[in-house]
C-alpha cells in the first residue's frame, strides 16, 4: 500500500484539500499502533519538525500544521473506508510530551464510524515536545 499526502503550502484544512488529487492512494487506515510510512515532507515542515536542543514553551503554528498534515493520509483513508464525504472538525489536546491526549470529531461526523476512525487516526500523531501546558486545537479535514 502507498500513502499519499496533499502537501503543505501554507494553506491548510479546507482549502488545501481542494487542490488534491481526487483519487486516494489507500483505502484502509493503518491498524492501531501501526504508523503510516512518512510522506514526502516540504522543506518548511522539515525545518518546523526538526529536533531542537531545548523544547519550546508552546508549539508553533507550523509545527501544528505540519504534524496534522502528516496525519492527513490516515484521516483521508477513514473517509474512503466508510464512503463518507464532507468536513470533519477534530478537537485535539496535545500533551507536552508530544502525544495526543484526546481527539474527538465534532460536527456532522461526530459519533459516526468515520468520525471515530478519524479521531483514532489523529490520536496516533506525534508532535514535537514542548514545556508548557497541554494545548487544545481544532483542525479541519475534508474528505471526498
Amino acid at each position: 500500500m502507498r500513502y499519499g499526502i496533499c502537501g503543505v503550502s501554507g494553506v491548510c484544512g479546507l482549502l488545501l484539500l481542494a487542490a488534491c488529487a481526487e483519487t486516494p492512494v489507500q483505502k484502509d487506515p493503518p491498524a492501531t499502533g501501526e504508523k503510516a510510512p512518512a510522506a514526502a515532507m516540504s522543506a518548511e515542515c522539515a525545518a518546523a519538525l526538526a529536533p531542537t536542543d531545548s523544547p519550546p514553551d508552546q508549539l508553533s503554528r507550523d509545527q501544528i500544521k505540519c504534524t496534522m498534515a502528516n496525519a492527513r493520509p490516515a484521516a483521508q483513508a477513514c473517509f474512503q473506508r466508510f464512503g463518507a464525504s464532507g468536513a470533519a472538525l477534530v478537537a485535539v489536546v496535545i500533551a507536552p510530551d508530544g502525544s495526543v491526549s484526546s481527539a474527538d470529531t465534532k460536527g456532522a461526523l461526530a459519533g459516526s464510524p468515520p468520525g471515530a476512525c478519524i479521531a483514532d487516526a489523529i490520536r496516533q500523531a506525534r508532535f514535537p515536545q514542548f514545556t508548557g501546558a497541554p494545548m487544545s486545537i481544532t483542525y479541519p479535514y475534508v474528505g471526498r
